[in-house]
């Protein structure tokens, strides 16, 4: 897992959730966060998806948050492919409609982008592409040491 500086503050951002509902990122101050920028039409999302799903499952009553932000309304079929697919993978956290503004801000330059930001807000560890096997589930024990 990459680090970043340790200075690195997550951006604050506002995206609507697959309801239209906006929901902010400042909202979740105070809670470890995991921001996971995917698609569905990207092979390596769909692979650590699940494991995503049961990390929040493991976690969720000790504070974590985990949201996905779907680039399927930038580059895809949007909100239409997007529910399915939420169903079928049993995703159990909040999915995002990302933007390109939203990646830029983060850094984001390709997907999956996995982002591990603490309780203060400071990002301190971000997993570029599909990672290694557990590399998610190591990531977030660190995370919920701190």
């Amino acid at each position: 897992m990459a680090k970043p500086a340790e200075s690195a503050k997550a951006v604050d951002f506002t995206l609507s959730d697959l309801k239209g509902k906006a929901f902010s990122f400042r909202s979740l101050r105070g809670h470890p966060v995991i921001v996971d920028f995917w698609a569905t039409w990207c092979a390596p999302c769909r692979k650590q998806i699940p494991e995503l799903v049961a990390i929040y499952q493991r976690y969720r009553a000790k504070g974590l948050r985990v949201i996905g932000i779907s680039f399927d309304t930038v580059r895809g079929e949007g909100v239409k492919a997007i529910k399915p697919f939420a169903q079928e993978f049993r995703i159990n956290y909040p999915i995002l409609l990302g933007t390109d503004q939203v990646a830029n801000q983060f850094g984001v330059f390709g997907i999956p982008t996995t982002l591990f930001v603490d309780r203060e807000g400071k990002l301190v560890g971000t997993v570029v592409g599909g990672g290694k096997m557990g590399e998610l589930t190591e990531a977030t024990r660190a995370l919920m040491e701190k």
